[in-house]
């Protein structure tokens, strides 16, 4: 399971300033539906967890199937700046269910895109996320988007917040992954968005495998 290039392929991909918004079949069975969110009580049943849409308005369900969700949303043209979250379940191998060991294992998953040709990785810093009722980590990270690599002035960051649980109730070992960045010109300062991460982890929910 590449962390890595999924996480970041996906903000790349989804917060791209000429990003696609016609309806398609993505990957893997998932819809690029590009359907407005009707608002923050709107709720999405995944494989094992329920999802709540992000706060306040503007946002679309950019990508959806029973293992995912992806909700996109441009939060400004001058200059241009894009805002992703998304939820994904994935199957997990751990030596053991213990916080040390997910810590480990995220951060082996994390260093994946080290090696990226359009991303370099500036900073990632993760800790214990106790306050959860599951086994969790949190991350923070900010990325450097090369997407014109002749001109550095040019680039842009991916800076934001990512959760990392074990399922607590499946049938089978599942991390759920949930991540809220943004994407903004490397010269500008970036959106505060801790608030709405919070308010993104605190509307996800632990349910029975469908």
């Amino acid at each position: 399971m590449r962390n890595g290039v999924r996480l970041f392929a996906i903000a790349l991909v989804a917060l791209a300033p000429g990003a696609c918004t016609a309806p398609a079949l993505g990957q893997e069975g998932r819809t690029f539906a590009w359907r407005p969110v009707a608002g923050a009580t709107e709720t999405y049943d995944l494989r094992g967890v329920r999802v709540r849409a992000p706060e306040a308005t503007g946002w679309y369900v950019a990508e959806s199937g029973d293992d995912m969700i992806a909700f996109y949303k441009r939060a400004g043209v001058a200059p241009p700046r894009s805002v992703i979250a998304f939820v994904r379940v994935t199957p997990i191998r751990l030596a053991s269910p213990t916080p040390a060991d997910l810590r480990r294992f995220v951060e082996r998953y994390q260093a994946v895109d080290r090696g990226h040709p359009r991303v370099r990785i500036r900073r990632v810093e993760t800790e214990p996320a106790p306050d959860l009722p599951a086994t969790c980590v949190r991350s923070r990270f900010e990325v450097v988007d090369r997407a014109v690599p002749k001109a550095p002035r040019k680039a842009f960051l991916l800076r934001g917040w990512a959760l990392y649980c074990l399922h607590p109730a499946a049938a089978k070992p599942r991390l759920v992954h949930l991540v809220l960045s943004q994407r903004y010109p490397r010269r500008k300062k970036p959106l505060n968005l801790e608030s709405a991460f919070r308010t993104f982890v605190e509307g996800l929910e632990f349910i029975s495998e469908k």
